[in-house]
C-alpha cells in the first residue's frame, strides 16, 4: 500500500463465532516520520484491511482520541495496515464539447495527488447521469498521470440530448474524486432526399391518374 505506516498485522481469532473488535495503535507522529521520512498527516490516519474475496484494500471509518490513540471498530480479521489517505484530484476534458449523435468524442483526464504529483495506476471510470453511476468505460493509463479514451455517442442509447460526463479517479490509498464535463449530442440531420424522391413520385402518379381520368 502506498503512503502506509509500513507496517502489516494478520489478526485470526479462534473462535468460529461473530466478533466485534476494536483495534488501537499509538500514533506517535514524530517517530512515524522519522522512520518513514516524511511528513504524516494524523488527521488522515485510517485502519485499513485486506478483503480477500475482493481483493483489494478496503479503508474503514478510523478516529484519533485524546490519548493519540488512533482506533476502529470491525467485525473483520485479516491483514491489517494504517495507511495515510491522501485526496486525489482530477481534470477532464472533451475533444468535442457539441457532436452529431454517432460521432466518438476523445475523453481525456490527468490525475494528480493534493501536491500536484501525477499518480499512476489510478482507475478512471467514465459514467453518465442517466446511469445512476454505471461506468460505461474506463480510461486507459497512459503514464505521468495521463488517462485517455473513446467514447462513441452511439452507444448512449438516445438519438441527441445533453449529458453529464462523470469521470471518478480511483486508487487504493486515496480518496476518490469526480469531476463532471458536459456533453450536447445532436440528432443526426434527416436525409430529405429520399422524401423529395417519393414526393416527386407520387405527384407524378397524380397527374397521369387525372390525365387518365379526363381523356375517358
Amino acid at each position: 500500500m502506498e503512503r502506509s505506516l509500513s507496517f502489516y498485522t494478520n489478526i485470526e481469532p479462534n473462535a468460529t463465532i461473530p466478533l466485534r473488535a476494536q483495534l488501537r495503535l499509538y500514533v506517535n507522529q514524530t517517530a512515524f516520520q522519522m522512520e518513514l521520512n516524511r511528513v504524516i498527516n494524523a488527521s488522515r490516519l485510517m485502519w485499513t484491511y485486506w478483503n480477500r474475496t475482493r481483493s483489494r484494500w478496503v479503508p474503514v471509518a478510523s478516529y484519533i482520541d485524546g490519548d493519540g490513540y488512533l482506533f476502529c471498530n470491525t467485525t473483520s480479521f485479516s491483514t491489517w495496515t494504517v495507511v495515510e489517505m491522501v485526496p486525489l484530484q482530477i481534470a477532464g476534458s472533451l475533444s468535442e464539447e457539441e457532436v452529431t449523435f454517432g460521432e466518438t468524442v476523445t475523453v481525456s483526464a490527468t490525475v494528480k495527488d493534493e501536491e500536484r504529483n501525477p499518480v499512476e495506476g489510478a482507475t478512471v471510470p467514465v459514467s453518465i447521469d442517466q446511469t445512476d453511476g454505471l461506468s460505461l468505460f474506463s480510461l486507459s493509463d497512459l503514464g505521468n498521470g495521463n488517462y485517455g479514451g473513446t467514447l462513441d455517442t452511439g452507444e448512449l442509447g438516445v438519438a441527441g440530448g445533453t449529458y453529464a460526463i462523470i469521470l471518478t479517479a480511483e486508487k487504493e490509498g486515496y480518496y476518490s474524486s469526480q469531476e463532471t464535463l458536459t456533453l450536447n449530442v445532436q440528432p443526426q440531420p434527416t436525409d430529405w432526399t429520399i422524401y423529395v424522391v417519393v414526393g416527386v413520385v407520387i405527384v407524378a402518379v397524380v397527374v397521369i391518374a387525372l390525365i387518365l381520368i379526363r381523356r375517358s
